[in-house]
């Protein structure tokens, strides 16, 4: 979510007459509460999620340090090889991670898109980057 800004340039700050303008200096507290709510749940969800990573990585340093292998560890009814451990311990799936990760390349990605705009109103390389970031948002492509 982007935070939308406002100038007042007709009368100023005290005529509460408001219009959009990127470069304003006015927000509203709403658009602020609702960005703060939705990075603390993806903050929750990345929390949740690097929480199992530390458990599986505790548990694959419990077996490097412990064995000469991997024996006592038992997959189908036979005793495991690290090749049959190691991809039985990376099933888990990051979705708030993978999502964080996307959204802070996405937003690097933009952030050149305007340095190369510059102060012209349309550039056809930034409406590009910007819609390469957008794919990158979406999953289309990988960070």
């Amino acid at each position: 979510m982007s935070i939308t800004r406002y100038e007042d340039e007709i009368y100023g700050p005290s005529s509460y007459d408001f219009e959009e303008n990127e470069s304003g200096s006015w927000v509203k507290y709403e658009d602020h509460a609702a960005e703060a709510a939705r990075l603390n749940e993806q903050v929750q969800a990345l929390a949740a999620e690097n929480s199992i990573l530390d458990f599986i990585i505790s548990a694959v340093k419990e077996l490097v340090r412990d064995s000469k292998g991997v024996t006592g560890w038992h997959l189908n009814g036979d005793v495991a090889t690290w090749d049959e451990v190691l991809p039985e311990l990376d099933h888990g799936e990051t979705p708030a991670t993978d999502t964080a990760i996307r959204e802070i390349g996405a937003k690097a990605i933009e952030g050149f898109a305007d340095d190369w705009q510059g102060e012209y109103s349309h550039s056809g390389i930034s409406d590009m980057v910007r819609g390469y970031a957008n794919k990158l948002r979406g999953g289309e492509v990988k960070p």
